[in-house]
């Protein structure tokens, strides 16, 4: 739907000094653990205090509500996000999630963890014909289905690029 498109545009948009770390869905739980800490100190020392941005794609694991098999997980996000651990090392948390709003844990939601939500939405032609042009894409929507069902972002970017169809 374009998720990772999303996740790849913000992690390249972290601003001067910023420490960005790809953390594979299995992996959320023991960021806090013993041997994770250091790997998230070292990205704050490195980034000389700047915000070390932590992208965690597919994090459903952790974000669903709490049940024995991923207590972990959500635990360490929530400390992560808003908890001790978080606030000292400066991180930011970009997940993606197929799941819906209504599917993530309460808790997630509260005021100072979650910052902004995006949902992605296929587009009508019209607009997908506007953000194609925004993002270098030649669009042509004149075949018989295309020019009547919606598009994802996914698919936007995968359109050759104006200078490719030109």
């Amino acid at each position: 739907t374009g998720k990772t498109f999303y996740a790849r545009a913000l992690a390249g948009a972290v601003g001067t000094g910023a420490h960005c770390v790809i953390v594979p869905p299995a992996l959320i739980g023991h960021l806090a653990e013993p041997r994770g800490l250091p790997v998230l100190m070292r990205g704050h020392y490195e980034s000389k205090g700047a915000p070390t941005v932590l992208v965690i794609e597919d994090a459903d694991g952790a974000m669903l509500p709490r049940k024995v098999d991923n207590a972990c997980e959500i635990t360490t996000l929530f400390n992560l996000t808003d908890g001790i651990v978080g606030r000292a090392l400066n991180l930011r948390i970009v997940c993606t999630t197929n799941a819906a709003r209504a599917e993530i844990d309460p808790a997630l939601l509260r005021p100072g963890r979650l910052c902004r939500s995006v949902e992605f939405v296929p587009f009508d032609v019209g607009t997908a014909c506007s953000v194609a042009q925004r993002l270098g894409r030649a669009f042509d929507p004149t075949g018989s289905t295309a020019s009547s069902r919606p598009w994802t972002l996914a698919e936007l970017y995968a359109l050759p690029s104006c200078e490719q169809g030109a």
